[in-house]
């Protein structure tokens, strides 16, 4: 691994840490009540988010090898239209709804910052793309410890802080635009390919639409069948245990770029899975060791029920990785349709069983719920693959 590529490691595991160790200070400071608001509220613009994102991180990691000129007009059409579609949402949802209208604006500010630091890790810009998304941390966190300690922890103040440092990122992200990717910013928009884009992204997005309702709707649920003082304890496990997630996700980006590069080469990639599993498998068993270890230190006494649950939510992550990995097979196939179909399944799958697990055996209905989806989504994405591999000739 190069220096860049370790640097950039180290950035994105800072960056991922901060809100980690944030979670004790905004559950210990904010009430059971507030915090349960504070998920909802977050769930909301993370499905935002995702329709506004549309998959196109995706067709970026798919298409960054193609012709230049029409990536970069591609990639200026997208960007302009989903800052004028957004704006246009937030300013007519803050007529109608006012306060909730801000979770468009802080969706956009994401996603901006998910397409930008995509495009500069597959420039080989990994450094910049650290430093992006590290700062955009240190906002965050630096928006809420100031709301919190001049006005005090409650859920508007929560959201008003979110709403401030999204503005401050999204000003930094058009600023890096303008500097780190001037290809872009001086290309002539296409829209011929308009169409293919579409079809190309559309699966993506309605995989991601799916993946937010296995992972969030128990929020909903939990919320409408237990109340918010449950939503805030099954919260805090999930977040804990969602680190585990979050570090997969950042190795399996750097690993993204050389696997497009070793399948195009025709490399077989079995080995380096193998050690993404190991090291993934090693990670959560000494992250697991050491939560038990230091929970009670961290977190005040009405969440010690947490700790009942976010083991096995950890395993669940463990589970959830090894469908990613096989995911990179899909989009350098640009079979998007193919992770659309078996995320969606596993997705409605979830939907209809979750309710009436938490009803039978409350939250831990939904680690049974999660476990049986998540095993029917790696068998789905395996069953998928194995005839997408038998109708060509490609080396896994």
């Amino acid at each position: 691994m190069s220096i860049s590529k370790l640097f950039y490691l180290l950035l994105e595991v800072i960056n991922k840490a901060i809100p980690f160790l944030m979670i004790p200070y905004l559950a210990n400071s904010m009430e059971l009540q507030d915090y349960g608001r504070t998920e909802l509220f977050i769930s909301s613009y993370i499905i935002i988010g995702f329709v506004i994102q549309f998959g196109f991180d995706g067709w970026i990691a798919a298409n960054f090898n193609g012709e230049k000129n029409q990536f970069n007009g591609t990639v200026k059409l997208y960007l302009k239209s989903i800052v004028l579609i957004s704006m246009i949402l937030f300013l007519v949802n803050y007529l109608l709804f006012n306060f909730w209208a801000l979770v468009f604006i802080i969706a956009l500010s994401n996603t901006l910052l998910t397409i930008t630091s995509t495009i500069l890790r597959f420039e080989n810009k990994l450094v910049i793309s650290g430093v992006l998304l590290l700062s955009s941390s240190i906002v965050t966190v630096t928006s809420i410890l100031v709301t919190f300690e001049m006005l005090d922890s409650s859920f508007e103040h929560r959201i008003a802080a979110l709403a401030i440092s999204s503005v401050i990122i999204f000003i930094m992200v058009i600023a890096t635009i303008q500097r780190y990717c001037s290809e872009i910013v001086n290309a002539r928009i296409i829209t011929k390919n308009t169409k293919q884009v579409v079809f190309f992204c559309l699966p993506l997005c309605f995989a991601m639409l799916s993946s937010w309702a296995k992972g969030n709707v128990d929020k909903f649920y939990i919320q409408s069948i237990m109340g918010f003082d449950d939503l805030a304890i099954y919260s805090v496990a999930l977040q804990l245990a969602s680190v585990l997630n979050v570090i997969t996700v950042i190795i399996n980006k750097i690993y993204q770029v050389d696997f497009h590069k070793g399948m195009s080469e025709s490399k077989s990639q079995k080995n380096n899975i193998l050690k993404l599993v190991i090291l993934i498998c090693t990670f959560a068993a000494l992250y697991v060791a050491t939560i038990n270890i230091i929970f009670d230190f961290i977190f005040v006494k009405k969440y010690e029920n947490s700790l009942l649950y976010y083991s096995s939510l950890v395993v669940n992550f463990v589970i959830i990785s090894f469908v990613m990995i096989i995911n990179n097979y899909f989009i350098y196939l640009k079979k998007s349709s193919a992770i659309m179909f078996h995320v969606a399944i596993t997705s409605l799958a979830h939907i209809l069983i979750s309710p009436m697990m938490i009803r039978s055996h409350g939250i831990y209905g939904v680690i049974f719920t999660n476990f049986i989806t998540s095993f029917l989504s790696i068998v789905l994405s395996l069953i998928l693959l194995k005839l997408i591999i038998n109708r060509g000739s490609m080396t896994p």
